[in-house]
């Protein structure tokens, strides 16, 4: 690799916005999607170091801590209680972080991708991104093969995500 001193800016900007894109999104279709917005317009990457740089270090930080769960009293019956789930495109009701904060909440823990040890993969809004092939994320395929293989891992929407939340709560 070549010492950054003898570099071109050029050079320097595109190790800089392939770094940023790969921090940010987890998820290989996102990657795609935000470096189809790069390569639209070149400003956007300006842009986003420079909100990167000035407002999101700590909003970046705060990410990579792990969530804490507000009490830790759960009910052990709920049905994301224990549970790992994992999100998927954009939600409508709320954030990711907000959703992951009601699943630690209950018990359960957040994954950023699609793994064994995944029991929900939440679906979102998959229409901000035109890379996405037949409507599906990555995680999603990723998903669908575990669950032909045998693995215990349930793929539903977000509005099921919110009746699973909801669940057991007038009872307690």
């Amino acid at each position: 690799m070549k010492d950054v001193k003898s570099m071109k800016n050029t050079e320097i900007a595109e190790k800089v916005k392939s770094a940023i894109i790969k921090y940010l999104f987890s998820d290989v279709d996102t990657q795609k999607c935000a470096i189809d917005i790069f390569l639209q317009n070149p400003k956007a990457f300006e842009k986003t170091a420079n909100i990167l740089n000035k407002e999101s270090i700590s909003f970046l930080n705060k990410c990579q801590q792990q969530l804490k769960a507000e009490s830790d009293n759960f009910d052990t019956t709920h049905p994301l209680y224990g549970k790992v789930c994992v999100f998927t495109g954009k939600l409508e009701l709320m954030s990711r972080e907000q959703a992951a904060q009601l699943v630690v909440n209950l018990g359960g823990t957040c994954g950023n991708g699609v793994t064994k040890k995944t029991n929900y993969l939440i679906l979102g809004n998959n229409d901000y991104c035109s890379t996405i092939k037949d409507g599906k994320s990555s995680k999603q395929k990723k998903a669908e093969q575990l669950i032909l293989s045998g693995q215990d891992l349930q793929i539903i929407p977000e509005d099921v995500f919110y009746e699973l939340v909801l669940e057991n709560v007038s009872e307690h």
